[in-house]
């Protein structure tokens, strides 16, 4: 069974369609289950079954979470309605960790793109820590490190950090690039 999984995938066309289907080898042939926090691009995987679309955060655990600006939906700190961003938004987030250890085997092959705005600070992490890291074989990952994004722990961010944890996760065994 081969299985692609895109974190943060925006609309069809954003990286499935554009990258995915045309440059991976054999994408036809992969289980395709995607999950982004703006509702809106539900509508552009209408017209492709074969992938499966969840409105949602890729998280660490099962909660809502409130976002802000609807373009790049960074995670909003607090309990302000609106920021400068603009109208705070709150979305259902899911446990990847539970999600994974419940609908992948080791035997699967799987690839995942991960670019979910900063949340990779906590994810991979939790997927370290509970081993389901090791249900991936390979991970294309945007690292963000930019001052203004409004999760505390990615101001502090710089690249020698996201190169460090590439790392950590290809010391997992997991074959990892960084994804732009």
């Amino acid at each position: 069974r081969r299985v692609y999984l895109d974190f943060g995938s925006r609309s069809y066309p954003s990286s499935i369609g554009s990258w995915f289907m045309k440059e991976y080898p054999f994408a036809h042939t992969f289980e395709i289950f995607a999950w982004d926090v703006v509702g809106k691009f539900a509508r552009t995987f209408a017209g492709h079954p074969e992938v499966k679309f969840t409105h949602a955060a890729v998280w660490v655990k099962n909660e809502t979470l409130r976002f802000t600006n609807k373009k790049m939906a960074f995670i909003s700190p607090g309990k302000a309605t609106r920021t400068k961003e603009g109208t705070v938004f709150t979305v259902p987030a899911i446990d990847i960790s539970d999600y994974m250890a419940r609908n992948l085997k080791v035997s699967d092959y799987v690839v995942c793109k991960m670019d979910i705005e900063g949340a990779e600070y906590q994810v991979l992490p939790h997927l370290i820590a509970q081993g389901t890291i090791r249900l991936l074989d390979e991970l294309f990952i945007e690292c963000h490190y930019w001052d203004h994004n409004h999760m505390s722990n990615v101001k502090k961010r710089t690249f020698a950090g996201c190169v460090k944890q590439l790392e950590e996760v290809r010391a997992t065994g997991v074959y990892a690039h960084e994804w732009s």
